[in-house]
């Protein structure tokens, strides 16, 4: 067992925070991340194992109330500590019980919070064997004990290097049938941003534009990727078949659609089985074009449609704000709305919507910075706990229903596994120590969260 790390009674002042190591600049990397899964419960158990071996045998006593106020990061010779609170005044023993290979926890001074001891941890090394991707701790205090574990989560990053000029920003992410990734710059980039959007080759390591045939002050506003492996785009145009939907399949044919959108906008690609649904900002519409015939079915909305999105069922949803903010459901075949208010008439500002395999939605509240789940089969609306001052921007939902949220304001995310209340705070780290973000948030297929920061791809296990 090894040696338990005892932390006197807290004398430093709350609000002191854990120092952080500026990153190091090297190449394409792996990094580690230790979330927290589970805190509390039962008395401590016996715990076989932990680097060096050995068996923790402490009696079990009584449930101590301890939480991790964030994740510990790893990122080659940076890192950035994570905070242990624990419900105690008095001395605590944290004793780290399991560990992987080439991975060292210590903690440092504790500080008081009120009735709480904040103990910050840090991590440092890197790991030698990945069959074991946890971290095992036990935390005692007045005869009181919890013991937490904390599963460990690996980072690789990517300097996006396309053309020249200043470092790649993204605005939206997708994924291709194959693996690739698909990122879409800012309306606002130059006029390579604005016409390409860029695939990333995981197997290669490698960055390629990917063209669309567009030209002058024409932008791409939205990208998706259909079944049949198109990748569509909804592009702002002035030229006289106004704004227009642009496909091209895996073998590079580029096709241009027109969808009756002079001097208006569209946006939001949303490609089912046989259509591709966008809104159109304008005239308040949203509409959908059938590739095969060329049709375009248009539904009249009140206000502009934003965030357009396909929920279960085949349902399609999208939010509205300002006068009357709600999230909209739309039957595709018939046009019929179903409407779930939300926030302050007048006020609130619904923003992100992104559905969840569960069938409810989640969405972002702009105004207040607030996140909120709603189910559609019974209008419910539940609100998801953030820390105190949160900015949250991003949503993205993996296939086993965890929500990850981005907040670039505080260069972090948020994790919250499903059924969960609140979240786990996951700092945002670079190799070159800025963390501009994260942007583009998105869940891939197998469940890897992807993100850009400060012109870097960064995939998260």
């Amino acid at each position: 067992m090894r040696p338990p790390l005892t932390v006197a009674r807290p004398t430093e002042r709350a609000g002191n925070r854990p120092r952080r190591t500026p990153a190091a600049l090297f190449a394409p990397l792996l990094a580690a991340a230790l979330l927290l899964a589970s805190c509390g419960g039962p008395p401590a158990p016996v715990v076989t194992g932990g680097q060096g071996g050995g068996t923790n045998t402490a009696p079990p006593v009584a449930s101590l109330k301890a939480s991790a106020d964030q994740a510990l990061a790893l990122i080659g010779s940076a890192d950035a500590g994570a905070t242990v609170r624990v419900a105690s005044t008095g001395a605590v023993t944290v004793t780290v019980d399991r560990a992987p290979a080439g991975l060292t926890v210590t903690a440092e001074p504790a500080r008081l919070d009120g009735t709480d001891t904040l103990i910050p941890l840090r991590v440092q090394g890197s790991m030698t064997n990945t069959a074991t991707k946890a971290v095992t701790v036990t935390v005692t205090s007045a005869g009181k004990s919890a013991t937490l574990t904390l599963p460990v989560l690996t980072f690789a990053v990517q300097p996006i290097v396309v053309g020249a000029g200043s470092p790649y920003e993204a605005s939206g992410m997708n994924f291709e049938a194959g693996g690739s990734v698909l990122l879409r710059a800012p309306a606002s980039a130059n006029e390579q941003g604005r016409h390409h959007l860029v695939r990333f080759d995981p197997a290669q390591n490698s960055f390629t534009l990917l063209g669309f045939g567009l030209g002058g002050f024409e932008t791409i506003t939205s990208h998706a990727v259909a079944p049949d492996s198109r990748v569509w785009v909804t592009v702002r145009s002035a030229l006289s078949d106004g704004s227009v939907l642009v496909s091209r399949d895996r073998a590079g044919q580029i096709k241009r659609h027109a969808v009756g959108a002079t001097a208006d906008t569209i946006n939001s690609a949303t490609p089912t089985a046989d259509r591709v649904w966008f809104t159109q900002y304008t005239r308040d519409r949203v509409a959908a074009l059938n590739p095969a015939s060329g049709e375009v079915t248009s539904y009249a909305v009140e206000e502009n449609a934003e965030d357009l999105t396909l929920g279960a069922g085949g349902h399609l949803y999208y939010t509205r704000f300002y006068a009357d903010p709600a999230v909209i459901g739309l039957d595709p075949d018939t046009g019929k709305t179903t409407v779930f208010k939300v926030g302050i008439p007048g006020k609130s500002l619904p923003d992100a919507l992104t559905a969840a395999p569960d069938g409810t939605l989640w969405f972002i509240e702009a105004r207040t910075g607030t996140v909120w789940n709603l189910h559609p089969s019974t209008g419910q609306q539940t609100p998801l706990a953030l820390p105190v001052g949160a900015r949250p921007t991003e949503l993205a939902v993996a296939p086993d229903g965890t929500l990850w949220v981005g907040d670039p304001t505080h260069s972090r995310l948020y994790r919250a596994q499903s059924g969960d209340t609140s979240t786990l705070t996951v700092p945002v780290l670079t190799q070159n120590g800025k963390s501009n973000g994260p942007h583009a948030l998105a869940v891939g297929p197998d469940g890897s969260v992807w993100y850009e920061a400060a012109g870097q791809l960064v995939r998260l296990d």
